[in-house]
């Protein structure tokens, strides 16, 4: 089961995606925030900048440890290596992803990226997923009502648990 999953091929084919050396420098830039302790107050800001809408989706406790982890986090740079990593990793990905042949694959898309503006962003990310799905021969592809591509987990988790359900009972013969 994948939630609204990245593509091996989104840096070549996604519109508009960060580079991985700019998401690098980003996270860089925010774990020395941390590091000189200016995350304690900027960390608010941050949740707001990274779940524009948490604070009105997300249950109230949820929202209050996000920016209680964020204000707290004094060290950025092992999510900055991964995101260093990430054009050599997607390669790799690329290279290995084969067929799953009869095991079950569920993706779940954000229904952000079908709804509104159709961007050129959307529209690509739509056409990986679809892609993704040829990778099975049993296979669901759902869209994700009332969330985004950061946010689907925590404001969907009935979606994320009823898919992990399904692929176990496909997976089990069911």
């Amino acid at each position: 089961m994948l939630a609204d999953p990245s593509s091996p091929e989104m840096f070549e084919r996604l519109p508009g995606v960060p580079s991985p050396e700019m998401m690098t420098r980003m996270l860089k830039m925010i774990s020395g925030l941390g590091q000189i302790d200016l995350l304690r107050w900027l960390g608010p800001v941050l949740a707001q900048q990274t779940y524009p809408d948490g604070q009105e989706t997300l249950p109230k406790e949820a929202w209050q440890a996000m920016v209680y982890f964020i204000k707290g986090v004094k060290d950025f740079q092992p999510v900055a290596l991964e995101a260093s990593a990430g054009r050599e990793n997607f390669t790799q990905a690329r290279g290995a992803a084969g067929n799953l042949g009869d095991l079950p694959l569920e993706v779940l898309t954000a229904d952000w990226w079908t709804t509104g503006k159709q961007t050129p962003m959307k529209r690509t990310t739509v056409e990986l997923r679809k892609e993704m799905m040829k990778l099975s021969l049993r296979r669901r592809h759902q869209i994700v009502s009332g969330c985004h591509h950061s946010n689907l987990p925590l404001v969907r988790h009935d979606a994320v648990a009823e898919s992990v359900r399904h692929v176990l009972e496909v997976w089990r013969g069911g």
